[in-house]
């Protein structure tokens, strides 16, 4: 009894989790869901560099640093994984690296590879800068609509990776967003534990990366109220016969 409760408890710092202690197909991807749902000060030492490990690859792909190469899983393996929902890999790529740094995760987006290890991370840094140090602010603008997106989702793992995201990177929405474009990922919204129980159901949910060309173009705020400038699609045409532009507010009907 004594043991469970220190199990229980007290912090893990000092401990470990396995991820084969997970009865599961996707032990990794379960077991990297259980660490970032901890608070930091209670989470296995063991865990930390993983942890930055995730977040390095989460901003790399928001920031399109990684090629997606999907690979359809064959016979025999995947009459193993189909029951679970599994039929292909997607392999992540970072230029410059001869193996994988990671993979598509349907519950936390992406993780390392079971095989990494602590030097992994400076070798990546090394070849690509952690996009944080690099473009903070359209990186923080993408986390954040990322974790719009993925709140929606309610009762699902995608519901529960937002709550991680904000507050591992704890973003913030402004209104210099940079290009981006969408592309759709897959998420689980159950688990089948066996091959006999439930079918476990998967959607796609469109994502928004950043995208390439041209410059960055920046939406306007009032200079009062700091909301954006926006219009309708099927709004008229603002006039624009000099280098001052009035752009009319439809709340407060004021031209700002």
């Amino acid at each position: 009894m004594a043991k469970f409760e220190e199990i229980v408890d007290k912090p893990w710092t000092q401990m470990t989790l396995f991820a084969e202690s997970i009865p599961h197909l996707l032990h990794w991807d379960l077991a990297y869901l259980w660490i970032l749902e901890k608070q930091q000060a209670v989470r296995p030492d063991k865990w930390k560099e993983r942890v930055e490990a995730w977040k390095y690859l989460l901003s790399m792909l928001l920031m399109d640093h990684l090629r997606i190469n999907h690979l359809p899983i064959d016979e025999p393996l995947i009459h193993y994984t189909k029951p679970f929902g599994i039929d292909s890999v997607y392999w992540l790529e970072l230029e410059g690296v001869r193996k994988p740094v990671g993979v598509l995760s349907p519950i936390v987006l992406v993780r390392p590879l079971p095989d990494y290890k602590r030097t992994n991370l400076d070798t990546w840094r090394n070849i690509a800068k952690d996009p944080i140090l690099e473009d903070e602010q359209a990186l923080r603008h993408l986390l954040q609509l990322t974790a719009n997106t993925l709140e929606q989702q309610e009762s699902s793992f995608a519901a529960r990776l937002a709550h991680c995201i904000l507050k591992e990177f704890n973003p913030a929405p402004t209104g210099n967003a940079p290009n981006t474009k969408s592309v759709q990922f897959s998420f689980l919204d159950r688990l089948a534990w066996s091959q006999r129980g439930d079918e476990p159901r998967s959607r796609p949910i469109p994502l928004l990366l950043r995208g390439n060309g041209g410059e960055n173009y920046w939406v306007p705020r009032c200079e009062k109220c700091g909301d954006l400038l926006t219009r309708l699609a099927n709004e008229r045409p603002i006039p624009v016969d000099s280098e001052i532009v009035t752009i009319e507010m439809r709340e407060m009907s004021k031209s700002k």
